[in-house]
């Protein structure tokens, strides 16, 4: 719904929400401390805070809360999914780990390119249209890859990128 804008609409939707509720906390603390909160006020505080998370979890559901309920890319690609031990799942993740170790010196020149999102996000565009062409699947009728404005704050608490399941980016 927002692809065709140039920046996160759902950070800025997150930062308003941040705004907000500061407000409202100090807002709260005001009133305490000046004794206009008896049971009347306690009480539609309490309201307002389940009104506006069930507000929010509702519309959690509606946006993306419905993926819990379809069938996942296994099913999609048709792919058979025997059951592992978990001795094998340590073999296979160490064998990865020594093929991705022996790759590094030669990815190293490909990932200078990548560290600039707008190439590692050309990329992940390109990548999905190769895919696509092998299974349709993979079919990206709108590519909209876009950095979010908290990437520095991401970056620090060890995460890269997410989906916004509000809006849709």
């Amino acid at each position: 719904m927002f692809g065709w804008l140039p920046f996160s609409f759902g950070d800025l939707v997150y930062g308003f929400a941040v705004v907000w509720l500061t407000l409202q906390l100090i807002k709260l603390i005001k009133n305490v401390r000046r004794g206009k909160a008896d049971k009347r006020y306690a009480g539609r505080v309490a309201s307002r805070i389940f009104g506006y998370s069930l507000l929010i979890y509702i519309m959690f559901n509606i946006f993306w809360g419905l993926n819990y309920n379809r069938r996942g890319i296994a099913y999609q690609l048709q792919l058979e999914l025997p059951v592992y031990s978990k001795e094998e799942l340590i073999t296979v993740t160490e064998q990865l780990a020594l093929k991705l170790n022996t790759l590094r010196p030669y990815s190293l020149p490909a990932r200078a390119m990548l560290s600039h999102n707008k190439n590692l996000f050309k990329e992940a565009i390109s990548s999905y249209r190769h895919l696509s062409r092998s299974n349709d699947v993979f079919h990206y009728t709108f590519p909209s890859v876009k950095p979010s404005i908290y990437s520095y704050l991401g970056n620090y608490l060890g995460f890269t990128g997410y989906y916004n399941p509000f809006t849709g980016e």
